[in-house]
């Protein structure tokens, strides 16, 4: 099982971080919290279970009183993020070619989302990209990748 397909189950994670090894964390009932570790591709690295989860991967910086990740800006989580990519896409880019491009991946860094898209099955070269500020939503930079995996 795939990340894309742990997605498609339970949804968009609750938080999501990370650059080389991204983690999905997931809330659960009780306050605790479920953290996933993916490649950015194809393979879950690793799943752990319980508070010190978050506590062992995040900074208290980025922890509010309940060890929920805090943002900074308008663009709190990977959901937005693939939301604001969609909306500046589309017109751009047209629905068809933006639903091969599905399902998004995100990484932060540094303040920045990045969305990507993925290859298509047909084999298409390009990978679409959108940079998001998490300040103020702002578009940094889109386009098309070639050497994006």
């Amino acid at each position: 099982m795939n990340m894309e397909h742990i997605v498609k189950l339970v949804g968009y994670p609750d938080a999501l971080w990370g650059s080389g090894v991204y983690i999905y964390a997931y809330r659960l009932k009780d306050g605790t919290y479920v953290g996933i570790g993916h490649d950015g591709y194809e393979h879950v690295l690793y799943v752990q279970h319980g508070e010190e989860f978050i506590v062992n991967n995040m900074s208290n910086e980025q922890m509010n009183e309940r060890g929920v990740p805090r943002t900074r800006g308008y663009v709190a989580d990977a959901a937005t993020a693939i939301r604001i990519a969609e909306a500046v896409c589309e017109p751009i880019y047209g629905v068809e070619r933006l639903a091969n491009q599905r399902p998004f991946h995100t990484s932060y860094t540094n303040g920045t989302w990045i969305v990507r898209g993925r290859r298509a099955a047909s084999g298409q070269a390009e990978v679409l990209f959108v940079e998001i500020a998490e300040r103020d939503g702002r578009v940094l930079k889109m386009g098309y990748d070639t050497n994006s995996y």
